[in-house]
């Protein structure tokens, strides 16, 4: 069964928010064949998920979040996962810290947005006749990560704290939206499903093993 794991850093809002909106798409509201799991690298142990992701998830997501327990990023979580992904560029770093052979399938929830779809035109000019397996997949994202076109500081969209812009935060990177207001707030966990769901788009033909 393929693992997909994702993460922040209190496993509130952003991690929990993509997982679930990854483990409905993926499996068009029933979870077989797939195992979708989200953890943080500064949670508090079976803390429940923030009431604004709970506001911002579509219906079919809202039972995932409403009995969600937030838990600590562990090397085994990171050991057992095919695919992770995180909010920040800084969990990025933090996975592989743990498990340095755990970065080759370690990308930003943004970062695979963007790359799910070029590894999938990929295989297919490489003429994969039958649909690809997630690891296949994860190692054709990896080897285009260099490729990723760049997004400079204008072309940013911007993400702002008490009215100031945060210019310094990487453009694959969705930030914390605790402390940053509430419209930013609903913004980063609209971001997070939004990639998600970018995401699940993209590997859902992935061939998943019986």
């Amino acid at each position: 069964m393929p693992e997909i794991l994702v993460i922040c850093t209190a496993n509130v809002c952003r991690s929990p928010s993509a997982a679930a909106a990854l483990a409905v798409s993926l499996a068009g509201g029933d979870r077989a064949g797939w195992h979708v799991t989200s953890a943080g690298i500064r949670a508090s142990e079976g803390s429940s998920a923030c009431p604004l992701a709970l506001d911002e998830v579509e219906p079919a997501q809202r039972g995932a979040l409403e009995s969600h327990h937030a838990q600590q990023l562990t090397r085994e979580l990171v050991a057992d996962a095919d695919l992770v992904v995180t909010a920040e560029l800084t969990h990025r770093a933090a996975v592989a810290r743990l498990d340095p052979r755990a970065a080759q399938r370690t990308f930003t929830l943004l970062e695979a947005a963007r790359l799910v779809p070029l590894a999938a035109q990929r295989l297919r000019a490489e003429g994969m006749d039958a649909d690809p397996d997630l690891d296949a997949l994860v190692r054709t994202m990896h080897e285009l990560r260099p490729t990723l076109p760049q997004v400079s500081g204008s072309e940013r969209s911007g993400w702002f704290r008490r009215g100031a812009r945060i210019d310094a935060m990487s453009p694959l990177d969705i930030p914390d939206g605790h402390g940053l207001g509430k419209r930013e707030h609903h913004r980063a966990v609209a971001a997070s499903i939004e990639a998600a769901s970018e995401i699940a788009r993209g590997i859902g033909a992935v061939r998943v093993p019986a």
